[in-house]
């Protein structure tokens, strides 16, 4: 793979344990250990990418639409518990800290989801009045069709 760091060892052996539902780090995996925290990190910039759209789109709309903010809690919540727990794992391993790729990952993620909960709360006005409106014009259409 193109990229990965020299001492990354047999990432092919470790696709296919992976894809025989072996996710842990062992086996054929093992040799990937040096390259954990560069694979986690290499998953940083596709949350990024499926957040930040969304988070714009919010702004231009100046609506959040149909964006759950029960979902968006939920996530920021679970975000929050693993920044909390890969502390924790780290401290009851007697590691000097926590790896810095979960770490990132899990703040970026709380982050996004952040934003996004807070652009629920600023638009809830506007995104109302849209989603009345939207709807207003479904039974209008519904109303059109059985005349």
């Amino acid at each position: 793979v193109r990229g990965l760091p020299n001492d990354c060892g047999q990432l092919n052996e470790c696709i296919a344990s992976a894809m025989a539902m072996d996710m842990a780090l062992t086996g054929p995996c093992s040799q990937l250990q040096p390259c954990r925290e560069w694979l986690m990190m290499a998953s940083a910039p596709l949350m990024l990418s499926s957040r930040a759209p969304q988070i714009w789109n919010n702004f231009a709309n100046g609506h959040t639409g149909i964006l759950s903010i029960a979902t968006l809690t939920a996530n920021l919540i679970g975000s929050a518990a693993r920044i909390f727990t890969t502390i924790e794992d780290a401290k009851k391993r007697g590691l000097d800290g926590p790896e810095t790729a979960p770490i990132v990952i899990y703040s970026l993620s709380m982050a996004m989801n952040l934003i996004m909960a807070l652009q629920c709360v600023a638009y809830r006005k506007e995104t109302a009045k849209v989603l009345a409106r939207a709807a207003a014009e479904a039974q209008a259409a519904g109303d059109k069709k059985k005349q």
